[in-house]
Order: structure tokens, then sequence, then C-alpha cells
């Protein structure tokens, strides 16, 4: 629905009286994210498995249709011919596609599937080609029984009864496998992004990615770490430097969407600033420190005003992929209090309120976002002094979280550094009006 809302919104604000709705499809995916085989990445895990060779030749087809896709992105759509036109080469372009997109999908679902060594047995028959063209099987053209429901395709031939015994009951063995991967792919909708724009990249087999894209722009959601349970093996497996188990959702999109940029291209967010701090995304920022620069940073605190109907904390960041270029200096930095985030003329309060920081500011520890003055201050303090944590021995808690935790109070009578415990008391933690200590 997102998609084809998105096609609405663009010919609306492209619309020409007298010309035709222009065509979208290949510009418009529907996929997930976050979730998906890079071509290198789907290469190793067939080494794995003992079928590299397999996808050689589907790869060349598929990244064939880079030119063909720059042949679309040609046509103007200025009359309903060329319209027509542009679906019959992008029908093309998915036709030499599908083979190895399906496929990638499959050995990516298999990956998040727990299977034993019979199921892996099973899985190599399919790969050396037991049951058939591996692809053909893969693209639902080919199905093995009962428990193959395949994909939908109208052409679908079943070649169970065909196999000599012994094969056939691995086939058997692997038709429940593969039901429970398009069943992954169906709900998880994967995408691989290399297969999905192959005009954008080049050299897929490569473990380096080459291409990407000019600019990436969005609102990734704000998920709570408790509520990605189920998916933090696959996250730590697909983004090992950003990955921390107390981490939300948002953390992936900003290494997803720095992987997607090309050399010299931008990504900004509108996204919740605690990542900015917080001790779960020390690996992320040290992804910005050692492969981005950080051109532009703007924090609103705990405004309102964007979001009236959600309690959060929005920050806005313009990160470039490093190119060729020499590295800015600084970073532009803008931090405006929420009661003064105004409602209107809000380019003209950033562009007052801004102010540069060293660029070398922005390091995997958390960032201060102060003016140059009191940053400078900050970095004495640190150089000069002893952490709390360091010194004490002991983590330090952010406060009494109930009324019966035991908590310390630093009281200058005492010998400096000295702790002296304390309870609440019951008045206290009922919600008396006046605590007592």
């Amino acid at each position: 629905m997102a998609v084809e809302l998105a096609k609405v919104a663009l010919w609306l604000h492209t619309f020409t009286v007298g010309a035709p709705l222009s065509f979208l499809d290949h510009h418009l995916r529907c996929g997930n994210s976050l979730f998906g085989f890079w071509v290198r990445e789907a290469m190793d895990r067939l080494t794995k498995w003992g079928g590299q060779l397999l996808i050689n030749e589907p790869m060349q087809k598929a990244m064939a249709q880079a030119l063909a896709m720059q042949k679309l992105e040609r046509v103007n759509d200025i009359d309903i011919a060329e319209v027509h036109h542009s679906k019959t080469l992008f029908d093309g372009i998915e036709q030499e596609t599908r083979p190895l997109n399906s496929f990638i999908k499959i050995l990516y679902a298999l990956d998040w599937l727990k299977l034993d060594k019979e199921d892996q047995s099973s899985v190599r028959a399919w790969l050396d080609g037991q049951y058939g063209d591996p692809f053909e099987i893969a693209r639902g053209r080919l199905t093995l029984g009962p428990a193959d429901v395949g994909d939908g395709h109208p052409q679908a031939k079943d070649v169970l009864d065909q196999l000599s015994n012994g094969v056939r009951v691995l086939a058997q063995r692997f038709a429940g496998i593969l039901s429970r991967a398009r069943e992954l792919i169906r709900s998880e909708k994967f995408q691989n992004w290399q297969v999905a724009f192959p005009g954008v990249w080049t050299r897929w087999e490569s473990a380096e990615l080459h291409g990407g894209f000019d600019v990436i722009l969005g609102n990734p959601p704000y998920v709570r770490q408790e509520l990605i349970k189920a998916y933090k093996p696959q996250l730590k497996r697909a983004f090992p430097e950003s990955y921390d188990g107390s981490a939300d959702l948002s953390v992936y999109f900003y290494d997803q969407g720095l992987r997607l940029l090309k050399p010299g291209g931008r990504l900004s967010y509108v996204v919740t600033n605690k990542w900015m701090r917080a001790g779960y995304a020390e690996g992320l920022r040290q992804l910005f420190a050692d492969k981005a620069w950080i051109e532009f940073v703007v924090d609103f605190g705990h405004a309102k005003k964007f979001f009236p109907d959600a309690d959060v904390f929005p920050s806005v960041i313009v990160v470039r992929k490093p190119s060729g270029e020499d590295a800015p200096e600084d970073t532009q930095v803008c931090v405006i209090p929420r009661d003064d985030v105004p409602e209107k003329a809000l380019d003209e309060a950033v562009s007052k309120a801004t102010y540069p920081l060293p660029r070398a500011h922005f390091t995997e520890v958390s960032w201060v976002l102060e003016p140059p003055v009191v940053a400078s201050l900050m970095r004495k303090i640190r150089g000069s002094g002893i952490p709390l944590a360091e010194f004490a021995g002991a983590k330090p808690y952010r406060g009494i979280l109930t009324g019966l935790n035991e908590a310390f109070l630093i009281n200058s009578e005492l010998p400096r550094y000295c702790r002296r415990p304390f309870r609440l008391s019951h008045a206290a933690s009922a919600g008396s009006s006046r605590p007592a200590w």
C-alpha cells in the first residue's frame, strides 16, 4: 500500500494535462529494507553448500539488465505508446532477473531456518540438480509433490514421480523445507538490492559493494529492542559492526543506509536522538566515524510539534559517504530546546542556531552537542579527570527505580567520595507528597 500511495503522490506532483501517467514500477519496490542477500554473500553461502558454479550464468544475465534499465529510464512516457513500451521493457528485465532473484531468496530463507543434517543433505541434493534444475524449482516451475506448494507459477510441473526411490525421499524432505522457505519469503519480503535495482550496482561478485544510490532519505521506524527479539540473530549476522543486543531497530537502518550509498552520496534520516548517546549505539557511532563524513546534526530534544501523537526525541542527521574529495574538517551542529522549536520558519531558526564542531569530535563516545566552548571544556575534563566508574570500580545506575531500591548519597560533610546507603521510606514509595529519607 505504501508503494502504491507513493506512486499516487508522484503522479500528483508531476501530472501534466493531456499526458499519461508515467511508468514507475522500476523505481519503486516493495521489499524488506534490512534483510536480503548481496550477491557475494549468496555466492559464499553456495560455496558452503557446494554449488557456487550454479549462480554464474544467471548472475551474468541479471547484471546485463543494467543496460536495459538505462534504456528504460530514457523513455519519457510522453504518450500512451511510450508508457506501454516502458512496461514491455520492464517485463523483459523482470523476466531475466527473476531466476537469480528467486534462487537467492530461497538461499536466504534457508539461512534463517534451523536445518539438521538430513535437511542439509536434501538441500545439497537440490543444489546438485538431483531433483531437476535448481533455479526452476526455486521459481516454482518445477514442484516436488503435494508438500511443495510452489510459487503460483502457471506452468508448474510436478516432477516427484519421475525421481528414483532414494532421491524421491530426499526430494519429499526438501519439499517441506522449501515450503517453509517460501512462507518466510512471503511474510518477510526479503529484498536483494542488487537484483532489484540492477542499474545501480556493478561487479556484483565483489565482496566490496560497487555502485549505490545518490541519496538515501527516510524516517525509519523506532521499534524497541524488546519487540525485535525474534530478529536479533539475523540482525547480528547482517549488521555485525553496529549490532548490539539492546539496540532499537533504527540503528540497523542507519547501517544499511550507509551501505546503499555510492561514494559521495548522502544519507539523511529523521529519527529519535537516543542513539547519539546510548551505549547500545557505540558500534554505529564508530561506523560513522570510520566510514562516513558527518556533515550536519540537528537535535530538537523532546519536541512535540513534529509528531504530536508520539513521544519522541526528533533529530536529523546528514551523512556523506567518503569519496575522492578531501574530508570536511567541521560538522555543522544545531541544538534547539523543545520549547523554542518554532511553528513556522524552522529553516531560519535552524540556520541561526547552527555552529561548527570539529568532525573529529564525533567518535564512538556519546555525542555532546554543545557549542565549541562547552565542548572544549568537556574534553579538558575528560582528559584530566578519572571517570566515576573507573574510580569506584562499579557501574553507575540511572537513579532510583522503585521505592525500595538501595541508593547512595554523596555527602559533602563526609570524606570525599564517601558513600552512605539510604532507603526511601514506605510512605515515599506509596506516593506520599512528602518523601521521607
